[in-house]
């Protein structure tokens, strides 16, 4: 979308298949880079006006980390993990640029597991790092048609964009 609107986009995929399908979409593939979120630093990005981004959802009961490569580290391991990506994402936002994330809470399809309000957590973290500016509720519409029901997965019928402000 951003190539067709004029503008330059930088990505990166931890996933070489995924990579390499992405690119085959995009006019200048050199843009979308194999690697981790936490290597940003070393890729050789540009310094950013905006990062738009979903990373992976974790509830509080999951033992696993999708962030690290072996998976281990559990929920606090993810907001850790994410708030170390998020710093890197800092560093290379132009001063006043928007880091835009899309997040959900998420509701266990079994219940009376608790619901994990991932979105808050998130927000809350990020608010550390960045100047919170708001949040967008999204609310998606059809037939349920994922585990322990919502239109939109986990368990939801909405998702929450979460838009922040570099401070430096």
């Amino acid at each position: 979308m951003a190539e067709r609107l004029g503008r330059s986009a930088y990505g990166v995929e931890r996933d070489p298949d995924r990579a390499a399908y992405g690119r085959s979409l995009l006019r200048t593939r050199s843009h979308l880079r194999t690697g981790g979120a936490k290597e940003l630093g070393s890729l050789g990005f540009p310094r950013f006006d905006l990062s738009l981004t979903s990373p992976p959802y974790t509830s509080r009961q999951d033992p696993w980390n999708p962030l690290r490569a072996r998976g281990g580290g559990g929920y606090s391991g993810d907001l850790g993990d994410l708030s170390k990506i998020f710093s890197g994402v800092g560093r290379l936002g132009k001063p006043g640029a928007r880091v835009v994330l899309e997040t959900s809470h998420i509701r266990p399809a079994r219940y009376p597991r608790p619901t994990t309000f991932l979105a808050g957590d998130v927000a809350a973290r990020l608010s550390k790092l960045f100047r919170p500016e708001g949040e967008i509720v999204i609310g998606w519409t059809g037939r349920p048609r994922y585990r322990g029901g919502g239109t939109c997965g986990h368990g939801q019928d909405h998702s929450y964009v979460v838009v922040f402000r570099t401070t430096r």
